[in-house]
């Protein structure tokens, strides 16, 4: 199952059924971690840019604008039901939740047409 979303790294083992998308791990406010799936983060990375321009409310001044971007892939022992989950990223100014649905077929020796 592999997912992308904005937000911090994923370092920690997934807990499974997680309140917010990878809940505790990307410190989602209210999230809960459960042992519901053991599942494991196989892959992340993070990327970070920073770029600086003129304020639009005083041009004289130099404000920034910041994007996040993560991946992450995680395997989860079988066996499992995961319909979707839900990846939520929240910052002071932006709050992104994305829908994360798993991909049976991937890296399957028997593909799975459900």
């Amino acid at each position: 199952m592999a997912a992308a979303a904005a937000g911090a790294g994923l370092g920690s083992p997934l807990g499974g059924a997680l309140a917010g998308p990878l809940g505790g791990v990307l410190g989602v406010p209210g999230a809960k971690e459960s042992r519901a799936f053991n599942c494991h983060v196989e892959y992340e990375k993070t990327n970070r840019a920073r770029k600086h321009r003129p304020c639009l409310y005083d041009p004289s001044q130099v404000c920034f604008t910041e994007h996040t971007q993560s991946q992450a892939a995680w395997l989860c022992a079988k066996p499992f039901k995961v319909i979707c989950i839900f990846v939520s990223f929240l910052s002071f100014d932006y709050k992104l939740v994305q829908k994360v649905c798993p991909d049976y077929n991937f890296q399957s020796e028997h593909p799975y047409f459900g």
